[in-house]
């Protein structure tokens, strides 16, 4: 039950190499939204497969991540997630990046918030989160088999986001090309949404050590990715 999310890579892009084709055949100006692990490297195969443009394929990626980066957060100050403005970037999966240097409370950042609601915050706090959130999905799978409810409510999110076009920032899997100087790879940066698929990447300014761990993060996804060339 434990393992990593790579471990199921083979056999699923083996499954992508039948379905995708078929369903870009009969949906071809569909825009793909891919949710099977390791989600980057699975949105990479389906564009492959599919031969859409590459705006119009989106992994989940790191949104799911992000949702709970926030619960996380608002649950240590005591305040609703929806007040929690946060995001995880990178790999879905152990290198993932939490951005803490972004994260807002309310609009203000989390260090003057704690600071000025008089909550106690310190790195350790900061480490408990980082481990929930990359751990949460095997502490479901080790007591319902398999998460479901969360990654349904995240493909909900994406799939209003394209329908209405709406002017939010979703970090999903999306193919990298020259953000933070990255090329190549299917990975999570906060996006803007539309019917065509990805309308914008947006750059969020990170600390020189987030920048450097979401570039590890690239180059783990692009490690893994050469497993499936043979494929593609």
């Amino acid at each position: 039950k434990d393992g990593n999310r790579t471990d199921v890579l083979a056999r699923n892009v083996k499954i992508y190499e039948e379905l995708v084709p078929y369903l870009a055949e009969l949906s071809p100006n569909a825009v793909m939204v891919t949710v099977t692990n390791p989600v980057d490297i699975m949105a990479m195969a389906a564009c492959s497969f599919s031969g859409f443009p590459l705006e119009r394929v989106i992994g989940t990626g790191t949104l799911l991540d992000t949702l709970r980066f926030r619960s996380f957060i608002g649950g240590a100050i005591g305040v609703s997630p929806w007040e929690v403005e946060a995001f995880v970037v990178g790999e879905h999966g152990e290198s993932m990046v939490p951005v803490w240097s972004n994260v807002r409370v309310s609009g203000m950042e989390l260090k003057k918030y704690v600071e000025e609601k008089g909550i106690f915050w310190d790195t350790s706090i900061e480490e408990e989160i980082i481990h929930k959130t990359r751990r949460a999905g095997w502490y479901i799978r080790l007591g319902n088999e398999h998460s479901r409810y969360a990654i349904a409510f995240s493909i909900s999110l994406i799939v209003e986001a394209i329908l209405e076009a709406k002017d939010k920032l979703l970090p999903v899997s999306v193919n990298q090309n020259g953000d933070y100087g990255l090329d190549g790879s299917f990975m999570s940066l906060p996006s803007k949404l539309g019917q065509n698929g990805v309308v914008e990447t947006v750059t969020i300014g990170l600390l020189p050590e987030e920048r450097d761990k979401l570039f590890r993060s690239s180059e783990i996804i692009m490690g893994n990715a050469n497993a499936i060339k043979e494929y593609l």
